[in-house]
Order: C-alpha cells, then structure tokens, then sequence
C-alpha cells in the first residue's frame, strides 16, 4: 500500500475516517510509482476510474507540441471559484515554458484573477505580459461555435483542461459532486477541448471526479451525492487522473521537465504553498470547506481550506513527493527544447518621445511570450522634434511621414505605432511609404476598447489625446454605437515624469511626488468605470501604481497597455509573413534606437532596461543612411570590407550630417 501523507508532512490532523481513505492505490503491475501517488487518496473514488500511465502518456504526448493551449476554472457556486485546477494550471504552463513552448491561458472571467494571481507566484514576467483569454460564452450551439473560433484564431497544436467542468452523458447540465446544476455560473470552455479534437489537435484532461472535461469515456465513473448522473461527456485523446487536478496536471509539468532534462526547473514547495494563499486572496473557496483562509476549517471540523479540504502545506507536501518520485523513474526518451526562430524579424516603433521605448520593451515581452519568433525592435524616436501635443496637424503629417519612410529605409518588417498623437496624422502621413504595413495605434486600441473594455470603459491619455475627439469616435464606430467612453482623463505631468525618469529614481521626494501625480489622476476615475486604458506609451512605466492606487480606492478595475494588442496584430503579421527573408540578418535582438535627438543613450537604456542600446542619430528623411546600419542588421557579405559591425565612433552619413553611434555592445538576449 502506498501511504502518499505521513503526520510529520501534513500542517493538518489525518482524522481516522479520512485516515482510511489514504488507501486507494494497491501496488499492482500495472501501476507505477506515480500512479500510486496520484491515486493514494480515494476519498471520492478516483481509483474507480482511474487511468494508469496518464500522466506520463500525456506529457510523452505534449512533448511534440510547440503551442499549448491550457483551459481551467471551475466555479462551486455563484462566484466562488476553486483552489483546484488553476494551480495547477499555473505549474503545467511554467513547465511548458521552461522548455520553450508557447503557452496560451483560456478561462472564464470570474476565475480569470484567479489564474493570474497563481501564474504570478511562479512566473510574473508571464503573468504581465502571457495571454490570457476569457470565454463568457452562452451555452448551447453558439457557445461551441465561438469556442471553434478560439480554436482558429490561437492555432495550438495541443489543448489541456483542468479541473474543468463538463456537460454531462446525454447533453445533461454540467453537475458539481454535489449534483447540483452549475452552468448558470460555468461557461461552456470544455467546447474548447471538443473544437481541438474535432479537427484532430492533441487534447488532454486532467480530472479528480469524474465531471471533468476530458474523462469522458472513462469507465467507473461514480454518481453525484445525491445519486444523479454527473459523468462527463467530453473526451480526451490523453485523460490524466489524480486525487486532485492540481497534482495531476503538476505530474505532468514534472515529467514533461524531465523529459527534456530540466526537472530542476519544476516550482519549489515554497511557491506551491503560496500559489494556493494567493488564489485564496484573489477571491477562490476551497472546493470542500468553500473557505477562503488558509486553514480554516470545514463547519465539521473534518477538513482544512487549502485545496479538497487540504492546507497549502499538505499540497506542497505531495509536490516534494512528486519531485522524489519522477526523479526515481526511468524517463526513457529525453524531449529537446522547443526550438524558436534564429533569425530575428525587425519590428519598427515610432514615437515622439521616450513613449516608443518603453512600449516597445513592452511589446518585445509580449511577442517573446506569446509566440516562437524573435524580434528586434528598431524604435524611430523624434526626440527632437517632441512634444507633438502642440503641433499643427500639417508639421505632424510631415514629421510622421518623414519618421516612417526611415524605419521603412532601415527595412522592418512592420511598424507598430506608438504615439496616439503621431496616428491622427493618418492616413496622409503614411502616403510614401512602399509596402511597409504600418498598425494604426488609435484604430487598434478603440477596437479593443469596443470589444473587452465593457460597457463604461476609460482612457487615461495626455491632454491633447483626451481632448481629441477621434477616440471616442472610433470606440462608437468600432462597437456599432454601443460603446461610448465613460470618462477621458488627460494627466498632464505623468509624460514629463518619466522622460524625466522620476519613475525610476531612488530619491523619496521624486518617488512620492510620481505617487502623488498617479493619486491625483486615478482619483478621477468614476467608481463605475469597467475598464481603464492607457492611451499614452509612455504610461504603462506607471501600470503597477496605478493599480495600487485603483486598489486602494476599493476598486476593482482592470488597467490595460495598449501594446499588448498591438503586440497581438504583430504576431498575426508575424505568423503569416513566410516570404521575409530573415536569412541574411544577425542573429541578435539588441534593441536599435534612431532618434533625432542629443544624449538619448542613457534614457533608452534605462527605459529599455538593458545595456545593448545602439543609438544613432539622424535627421530622418534622407540625409538618413542604411549603410551606417546594415553591418548591425545584416551578416556583412564577403564582398563588402565589413569582417565585423561598426565600432563605436563619429561617421558621415550621405547628407554630411555626423551620426553618434552609442553603446555598441552586443548581448543576445531579448528586450
């Protein structure tokens, strides 16, 4: 017999009724030591139906895989998400990361927080900038119907549920263990796993119940406690079972790591405990006591809040075991990392100001967590020419015009605006440009405020934006007037702080002054707004105080950066661009600055975050010269004279004008 809890491991007392329930998983020839850990409580019954080898069956099978969708969320009660399933779906994602997959979050939005807040704890670069997908969709045809667009916009090749509640044999309700009726608070994402399997994407499942997308099929399945039928209906090409979801999808993260020789990279027992307290503080119920503080017992005394009724420390109790186990095995076939593009696409960014550098490290992150490629940003900043607020529109059609032709005579693949102020010089400033896509900030923004911000959305922005009426203009056109903007609130000394980098200084009169500018505008936020958005570039430096803020205020509203839809259109672009030829271009992603500024250096690397900042200066337009340049895009040809890139000193361009090349060094990391 396989005893998974000993009393020295569990925080909690093992009363003699649940005491026998450790004893599900007979050691017989047909199990392995991981079988016997994920089956060694059988308080519910898994082991009537359990499957053998799922685990390892399903992370053999995850291993081909280089873009993995991961649905969760299971809701007890009306808006009272559980501790079980996002969790795990947190370790599985942090896995497949760790091995170089692209991983994909798809939840519904009460147990969105949730996920992120687990997300967070191991992974908070992901959990800032990694896709999560919400799916309210109604039940019935057109639930399924937008869960097959899901399927077709993202593309996975493999799709995993967790802990996800699914219709029932006979197109019957989706049921809790209870056997109470829980589809007026679930939507239908288990038609996500039932989309990627009718057209033939490896699909996963990971369950404890039976009631659980992807254990449909399965023989043994028990009835609800109060004896109607709650067997799932919904396949998976690989069920995985497990006495809770969590361990059953971390049993696959570590033998996926392992696989691929990096078990090592597998969360620690510090952050399992603290993936579950923080799903608690972000709003969840232990699925048996439906208590949010750790510990706190069940009304009978007989449970403990963690997840199914055992704490946190129980949980990181069973990863440690887990960790022991897989170890002990016998892994067989070692997975190689998914490989990601060598040679990198060049993405163009235009703003007037310091605005440009930060939204593209910001875009940089969002593509290197979102998809396979590499890119390197070349960001035209018309530092010299700044602020654009207080020009014509005739000066702005002409310095707009003048910094898209350089970055299209540098040769990106597409450029991202990034200025609210430059897009209203649309469409006449982009009239010289060749072939160069260029993605309209303003009309991707408002398309995004139309579909996700709700129906009282808000923009923070500069004055000159939020006096603009072209915003809410095209919020109403994109919603089919359904959508009008609650409130526009222009900050006028956030811009100035962080060109400033005030932002970013350790002096506590400057950092107390940027938080009494972020007060004073989010106190002008309407407690009814549902959405706030960021319409200047330079303000997600600011994102993290103003949720503080927004938070400290009793409010619960969401702050979006813009770029991460732009980042979104640039990976569409990305993924459809086959005819770039990439494969003259270095293999390095050192951001290159091309400003018409003087001592921009010091900014755009403390604003970029990173040393390998090459800054050219240049007047745009024509004095502008490729050949200072393409040693530092392109591998030299052996014909040119160039063995290796420019080194760091004064040259002419073709007009005469000198150029400053500046902190030439070159690393090969990512923005």
């Amino acid at each position: 017999m396989f005893n998974a809890i000993t009393h020295s491991q569990a925080s909690q007392p093992i009363l003699p009724e649940r005491a026998r329930a450790w004893s599900g998983a007979e050691a017989t020839p047909g199990k392995s030591n991981l079988d016997l850990l994920l089956g060694s409580y059988n308080n519910r019954h898994v082991m009537s139906f359990f499957r053998n080898g799922g685990a390892a069956d399903a992370a053999q099978a995850l291993g081909a895989a280089k873009h993995v969708m991961v649905l969760t969320g299971f809701s007890v009660a009306e808006g009272k998400p559980e501790t079980d399933g996002p969790p795990g779906a947190a370790a599985l994602g942090h896995a497949l990361t760790e091995l170089g997959k692209v991983v994909t979050y798809v939840t519904d939005s009460t147990n969105r927080p949730v996920l992120k807040a687990a997300v967070n704890v191991v992974d908070p670069n992901f959990a800032q900038y990694g896709r999560f997908v919400s799916f309210d969709a109604p039940h019935g045809v057109e639930g399924d119907r937008q869960a097959a667009e899901v399927i077709d916009k993202y593309k996975p090749d493999a799709v995993v549920a967790i802990e996800l509640p699914a219709r029932t044999t006979n197109g019957g309700p989706r049921r809790n263990m209870r056997g109470i009726d829980i589809n007026g608070f679930n939507p239908p994402v288990d038609g996500l796993l039932l989309a990627a399997s009718a057209k033939g994407i490896t699909t996963v499942g990971v369950g404890d119940g039976g009631n659980e997308a992807g254990m449909g099929g399965l023989a043994g399945i028990p009835k609800a406690l109060d004896g109607s039928e709650m067997a799932s209906a919904v396949r998976a090409g690989y069920p995985v079972t497990a006495w809770n979801s969590n361990l059953g999808a971390e049993a696959i993260g570590a033998m996926a790591l392992a696989q691929g020789g990096a078990l090592d990279k597998l969360h620690t027992p510090k952050q399992q405990s603290a993936m579950i307290e923080a799903t608690l503080a972000a709003g969840a119920v232990d699925g048996v006591t439906r208590k949010t503080e750790a510990g706190a017992p069940s009304d009978d005394g007989r449970s403990r809040t963690g997840v199914d009724g055992f704490t946190p420390a129980v949980h990181a109790g069973m990863l440690e075991m887990l960790r022991n186990v897989v170890q002990g095995m016998d892994i067989g076939m070692v997975a190689n990392k998914a490989p990601r593009d060598d040679k990198p696409f060049l993405i163009g960014a235009f703003d007037s100001s310091n605005g440009g550098l930060i939204a593209a490290k910001n875009l940089a992150s969002f593509i290197e967590t979102r998809s396979p490629h590499h890119a390197r940003f070349a960001i035209v900043v018309d530092h010299g020419n700044a602020p654009y607020g207080e020009k014509t529109r005739d000066e702005l059609v002409k310095l707009v015009g003048n910094g898209m032709k350089t970055a299209e005579e540098i040769g990106v693949d597409v450029i991202a605006m990034a200025c609210n102020t430059a897009c209203t010089a649309f469409p006449e400033a982009a009239t010289e440009l060749k072939k160069t896509k260029v993605l309209d900030l303003i009309d991707v923004t408002a398309k995004a405020i139309a579909k996700l911000g709700g129906d009282r959305p808000v923009i923070l922005s500069t004055p000159a934006t939020a006096k603009d009426p072209l915003y809410p203009q095209k919020v109403l056109e994109a919603s089919d007037g359904k959508v009008e903007l609650l409130a526009r609130i222009g900050a006028k000394e956030w811009a100035p702080l962080i060109n400033g980098l005030e932002h970013l200084s350790y002096d506590k009169k400057e950092q107390d002054n940027v938080n009494r500018m972020v007060d004073k505008y989010v106190a002008q936020i309407p407690e009814e707004a549902t959405s706030v958005w960021l319409c200047c570039t330079h303000y997600p430096a600011l994102k993290d105080r103003i949720e503080d803020a927004i938070k400290s205020r009793g409010l619960d509203i969401e702050v979006i950066d813009p770029m991460e839809h732009q980042a979104e259109l640039i990976i569409d672009h990305l993924n459809s661009s086959d005819t770039v030829d990439r494969s003259s271009r270095r293999s390095d992603t050192s951001p290159i600055v091309v400003t018409t500024g003087d001592n921009v250096d010091v900014s755009a690397k403390a604003l970029l975050g990173r040393e390998d900042v090459l800054v050219l200066k240049s007047g745009f337009g024509k004095d502008f010269s490729m050949q200072l340049l393409k040693p530092h895009i392109d591998e030299p040809a052996a014909q040119s004279g160039f063995a290796e890139p420019l080194r760091p000193h004064r040259l002419n361009s073709q007009a005469g004008r000198h150029t400053s090349l500046l902190g030439l060094e070159q690393r090969r990391s990512s923005i």
